[in-house]
């Protein structure tokens, strides 16, 4: 039977077989735990003892005797948990329903959700009055005198204590009940205390005394439902108000696969063992826990609106390349609980993510993605740079080496044979061989992965059909043809002809060559910056690079590196390029912005090829001379892994950033394949993919749990051809438009939960408009990010009406990067705040600016730069040192670091500080809270 028919079978049969009472009271809810002796007094003055699963009318006077509880389920939007010695009224006017409170303590959590437009729950004590919007809190009122009903003291002392959301407490006159003064806000993990008519005052709760607030709230034993009468009846009325808490207190909830059975996903193998190491004990517990146990009791008797998959009180150990649940094709869902519930359990996760969405999946959900409770995600790769295979190909691999956009194949140039070798990643083995004619050397995938270009000794180009792996044409070009990349929209292929001193730009829909672009002696490789505006030359022949406009097809600059340079990549932001000289032994870095050196590494001998990491976090150096591969932090520029391997001559990785491929030469004749994941995130949407939902609730929630990873909470990727044009501030922008994820809640929301990240949220060639921030922070949250918190990379578009970043009575520590760095050419656009810091918070940027702009990005937020609010306390702590390498200037109060031609005409900021009497700015001597880099970003901050 559907779920539909059973709902209106309940309603049906308790309209007959419960007589409506003669005062015609209307419901306000059913009584669905119950303890000890409770009564309800109504309207005709009679009392009557409440029963399990009894309805509750409005006007009743819930009383509730010595050790005795009740819990009660109201109209689809909230839970009421009356404690022994209680005493409470519930009545209703036209959009407000209130909760009064005589005597003792309640517990109430209402769902934000299922609120109409306006409408509020208010919780009114003899002298305060909270409305509440979406929170979990407790209300208690103390009376001096013996009996509740007596007249209201002056001593009556009243506590509204927050856990989860904020509330506005108006203090009330205890002798006639009206409003004293303006509004007080509560905030999570703060309670408001008052006495008689004093003023009311608010102060932190410590989180050792969180079980001191909720004690008397938890019932000693579980309801019963045996009867199948009861079970219809508490089905039909408590479904919608527990599936919906199960939302808000967890996080939010996906769409499943199909093949899932028993909360298990299909790729799941083997039984799952019972924990070894439980999770720490939450900061926010017993009520928050006792809720969503009562919540999952609601939610089993309705058993077809549990999460699609479960994992419970277990510890699960996952691959790089599983999922809890991944996406290839069309899916949508219209349950309200999340698609995954991850309760009291240790899942491990070394790499790839938790959730993936495939270039062809497309998601729609009426919920949240994932809800983690009480729960532990490691996705620390502790088998990071170690060899996990070695596949044999052709004679004299060399660096002509590239992998398919979907990862599933890597195309090796032989070049001391005839062939390319393609080797299938799933499994590590040469799954066809391509005979192209003498001498590859270099290889390059185009940017739909439907062909691959290889540079023949003959002054040729060969392009293969990666659908059919054959030679599909032959493309004349300069002499001895070496490096080849292309644009990023795969319009155009630039061809490095080494003997020619030339560069090739080719047509790729026609293959006919559209320019020859001069340049220096000996030219070797090319790479193009993730907007496509310029094109890097290496040149071996030659002290200089040269920099070649793509718009126009000239060399418009030719920076001295001081000897000839051979290997070249360029950081996924376009802010740095790597180049290695194999003359000098070293690494060079150059900012594209001025095409400056502004950094080197001294490696100690031969260098060749150079590839770097999907989140610009770390270079691969070869070394074919001494059998190694260096691994270079980027933000350090300090070696920090040296990897083993015999003749290396190139480097490749993989899309998902999971897999390096190094070609080996010297009579190895392999591909030796490295795990360089940078750990396990939360979520991953991959260019083409989509994820929809249509919730208010986070996409990722987090309630008192612990991550752990290398990676970050998501990846969000959109396909680099899908552009469009946008001028914003002045500058001409061409922005993606892939939306990987769209929402009407939070990205990513914690609770009282401790997270430590090397990456937060990853923006790349992709549209994301957003109504609630991207990150949020709540009630006790701990978050250590060691790069950028929120970063924008390759003509990505964020437009949000809300702060981008919010915290609340939480920390977030940045310890390398921004918070919010805006590169590529990418717009970042909020009608309102960049970060909101609230109740107490602190946010400490410990190396990196609060806000980074490089190239031709644009920044415009229409409020301020930090707001402050809630409690008094919080801070902002900047101790970086970019005023001591760069020149520095203060527009509206706010220091800025100017990076490679950038200047304050670029800047524009009014008020960029609110409520500045509610937080303190500490900044170090050589600090900067913003950095501009290159003569194009603009900033605007219009403090609204």
């Amino acid at each position: 039977m559907s779920m539909r028919c059973i709902r209106w079978l309940a309603a049906a049969a308790l309209v007959l077989l419960w007589p409506a009472p003669g005062h015609a009271q209307q419901r306000a809810g059913v009584v669905s735990t119950l303890e000890g002796h409770v009564t309800a007094t109504r309207r005709g003055l009679t009392t009557v003892a409440l029963k399990f699963k009894d309805d509750v009318y409005l006007d009743d006077k819930i009383t509730t005797g010595d050790r005795s509880l009740a819990r009660l389920l109201l109209g689809g939007k909230a839970v009421v948990t009356v404690r022994e010695r209680s005493v409470l009224t519930i009545t209703e006017a036209p959009g407000v329903s209130t909760v009064k409170l005589d005597a003792g303590k309640i517990g109430l959590a209402v769902v934000h959700e299922r609120m109409k437009p306006g409408e509020v729950v208010e919780i009114r004590t003899p002298n305060a009055i909270a409305a509440v919007r979406g929170t979990v809190l407790v209300a208690e009122v103390a009376q001096a005198t013996a009996q509740s009903g007596g007249p209201v003291s002056s001593g009556v002392t009243s506590g509204i204590h927050v856990l989860r959301g904020s509330v506005e407490v108006h203090q009330l006159d205890p002798r006639t009940g009206s409003r004293v003064g303006p509004p007080t806000v509560v905030n999570g993990l703060q309670s408001y205390t008052a006495t008689g008519g004093q003023a009311g005052r608010v102060a932190p709760i410590p989180p050792d005394q969180v079980g001191h607030v909720t004690s008397g709230l938890t019932p000693a034993s579980g309801p019963s439902a045996k009867e199948p009468a009861n079970r219809e009846q508490l089905r039909a009325q408590a479904v919608q108000t527990a599936t919906a808490l199960m939302t808000a207190l967890g996080g939010g909830g996906d769409a499943a696969p199909a093949e899932t059975q028993g909360g298990r996903s299909g790729s799941d193998q083997g039984e799952v063992s019972s924990p070894t190491n439980q999770p720490p004990p939450p900061i926010i517990p017993s009520f928050e826990r006792v809720l969503l146990r009562e919540i999952r009791r609601a939610l089993a008797i309705a058993e077809d609106d549990l999460p699609a998959i479960i994992v419970k009180d277990t510890t699960r150990s996952m691959g790089e390349h599983d999922a809890l649940a991944a996406f290839a094709g069309s899916f949508s869902r219209e349950k309200h609980s999340p698609l995954i519930l991850i309760d009291n359990s240790t899942v491990r996760k070394p790499g790839g993510a938790l959730v993936l969405v495939e270039p062809a999946g497309g998601v729609s959900l009426a919920s949240g993605l994932l809800a983690v409770a009480g729960s532990a995600i490691d996705g620390t790769n502790y088998n990071l740079d170690t060899v996990v295979a070695s596949v044999g190909v052709g004679s004299g691999p060399n660096f002509g080496i590239g992998v398919l956009p979907s990862g599933s194949a890597t195309y090796v140039a032989n070049n001391t044979d005839t062939t390319v070798s393609v080797i299938d990643n799933a499994t590590n083995t040469v799954s066809a061989t391509i005979a192209v004619g003498n001498n590859p050397i270099g290889l390059a995938i185009s940017p739909d992965g439907r062909q691959a270009w290889v540079s023949m000794n003959a002054g040729q180009v060969k392009v293969i059909d990666t659908a059919t792996n054959t030679v599909s044409a032959t493309i004349a070009v300069g002499a001895i043809p070496a490096g080849i990349a292309f644009a990023p929209d795969g319009a155009r292929a630039y061809v490095v002809n080494e003997g020619a001193n030339t560069v090739s730009v080719v047509d790729t829909a026609t293959r006919t060559v559209l320019a020859t672009v001069g340049v220096g002696s000996t030219p070797f490789n090319v790479a193009l910056t993730p907007d496509g505006k310029y094109a890097y030359v290496t040149q071996l022949g030659s002290n200089a690079m040269a920099v070649i406009d793509t718009a126009t097809n000239t060399v418009v600059a030719t920076p001295n590196l001081g000897a000839g340079t051979q290997g070249i990549a360029i950081s996924p932001d376009g802010s740095r390029v790597y180049v290695t000289k194999p003359g000098a032994f070293d690494l060079k870095v150059l900012e594209t912005a001025t095409n400056t050196v502004v950094g080197v590494v001294n490696l100690g001998n031969t260098v060749r090829a150079v590839g770097i990491s999907w989140d610009g976090s770390r270079v691969f150096v070869v070394h074919p001379n001494n059998n190694a591969v260096s691994v270079i932090d980027t933000g350090t520029l300090t070696v920090v892994a040296t990897l083993v391997i015999n003749s290396p001559n190139g480097v490749a990785l993989s899309p998902d950033g999971t897999r390096l491929y190094v070609p080996q030469g010297g009579g190895v004749n392999a591909v030796t394949v490295v795990d360089v994941s940078p750990g396990g995130a939360l979520l991953g949407v991959l260019p083409g993919g989509r994820l929809a939902t249509s919730s208010t609730s986070p996409v990722l929630g987090m309630l008192n749990s612990t991550f752990v990873t290398d990676s970050g909470v998501a990846g969000l990727f959109g396909r680099p051809d899908q552009l469009a044009a946008e001028v914003d501030q002045g500058n001409a922008l061409t922005l993606g438009t892939d939306q990987p994820v769209s929402t009407g809640g939070a990205l990513f929301e914690a609770s009282g939960s401790t997270i430590s990240l090397r990456g937060g949220v990853l923006l790349d060639s992709a549209l994301f408009l957003a109504s609630a921030p991207l990150l949020s922070l709540l009630g006790g949250t701990t978050m250590n990010v060691s790069l950028d918190a929120i970063r924008l990379v390759k003509n990505a578009k964020l437009d949000s009406t809300s702060a981008i970043v919010n915290l609340s009575a939480s920390t977030l520590s940045v310890s390398s990067g921004a918070l919010a760095s805006v590169n590529g050419g990418s717009l970042l656009r909020t009608t309102s705040d960049l970060v909101r810091v609230t109740n107490g918070s602190t946010l400490n940027l410990i190396t990196g600016p609060l806000l980074a702009i490089t190239g031709n990005s644009v920044v415009s937020i229409g409020g301020a730069l930090i707001a402050f609010g809630g409690s008094a306390g919080n801070v902002v702590n900047v101790t970086n040192s970019l005023c001591a390498s760069f020149a520095c200037g203060t527009v509206s109060g706010i220091k800025i670091a100017f990076v490679a031609g950038a200047s304050a005409t670029q800047v524009s900021i009014t008020n960029p500080i609110k409520n500045a009497g509610l937080g303190t700015i500490n900044m170090g001597g050589n600090a900067a809270l913003v950095r501009i880099e290159g003569p194009a970003a603009k900033l605007v901050v219009s403090g609204n």
